[in-house]
């Protein structure tokens, strides 16, 4: 088994990411915002907040340089694939009911540019599906139960 597959197949899902991300922002935060102490030694080819060398957590252009790496890339020539899935819920009058209401998957493929003002335009082409619950078969229309009426679905 490859490493990637590996990953894919790893019990750790999005609630444990967000769990796990919950802990971690935090407490890099607080390290960030105190500052890391000064050591006599430092490693060869990090930051003094011990992040890669250059890299400042509170600019903003690192921030977006690093946000790209790790959903795209920064090479204007290669492509990015993503896939994304899952439920759509509403809640309820008063009493907030939460209500499942159709699933929804899709996936794009795109590549980001820089540009010479140091921003980066994003290409990206998507297609997504609005699915059945119970079916899983995409939908052409759905019941919307906040105004009682069945509503015609548009392929994203």
């Amino acid at each position: 088994m490859s490493m990637l597959n590996g990953l894919l197949q790893a019990p750790f899902g999005r609630r444990e990411f967000l769990r796990a991300a919950a802990i971690a922002v935090p407490g890099a935060a607080l390290t960030t915002s105190i500052g890391a102490a000064p050591t006599t030694t430092a490693l060869a080819g990090t930051s003094r907040t011990g992040g890669p060398a250059g890299f400042d957590p509170l600019d903003p252009a690192d921030n977006l340089r690093t946000y790209i790496r790790m959903t795209r890339s920064l090479d204007p020539k290669a492509t990015s694939v993503g896939w994304y899935g899952g439920r759509v819920f509403t809640v309820i009058g008063d009493q907030q009911i939460i209500k499942p209401l159709f699933d929804v998957e899709g996936f794009g493929i795109g590549r980001t540019e820089p540009q010479s003002d140091g921003s980066y335009k994003a290409l990206w082409r998507e297609v997504g599906y609005y699915k059945d619950l119970m079916t899983g078969a995409i939908m052409e229309a759905w019941h919307n139960p906040l105004i009682d009426e069945s509503v015609e679905v548009y392929p994203i």
